[in-house]
């Protein structure tokens, strides 16, 4: 066995040459390596980190927060297409009313954190 031909094509003018270099072959393998001479455990376990969000408003006041926001829908109203209350097979479904609250400790200030309803 050998390893992988090398092969490539250049044009001078109107001629072109190719250019083809053949594989070596592959070397001895390497010698095996050794057990350890020690039983191999784990590390001790290392503390438990923490992270901050730290906002920096447009007056150049800060705030630090020890997590993100997270919304969680609270309630929604699926409409259909017509508004008959009956879901037919190929009719469109809206969800409109879609009203989420802030679970997380970041808080989500006005305009940042919301959901659109073209309503």
């Amino acid at each position: 066995m050998s390893t992988d031909t090398s092969s490539r094509t250049e044009r001078r003018g109107d001629r072109v040459y190719a250019h083809s270099k053949p594989g070596a072959p592959y070397g001895a393998p390497g010698a095996q390596g050794q057990r350890p001479g020690a039983y191999l455990t784990g590390g001790n376990t290392g503390a438990n980190g923490a992270c901050q969000i730290r906002v920096v408003n447009k007056d150049l006041t800060e705030a630090t927060y020890p997590d993100r926001y997270r919304l969680q829908v609270v309630n929604f109203d699926v409409v259909d297409e017509n508004e008959d209350n009956i879901n037919e097979p190929g009719e469109h479904l809206f969800v409109r009313n879609i009203k989420v609250q802030n679970i997380g400790m970041l808080p989500c200030k006005h305009g940042l954190c919301y959901v659109s309803d073209p309503q």
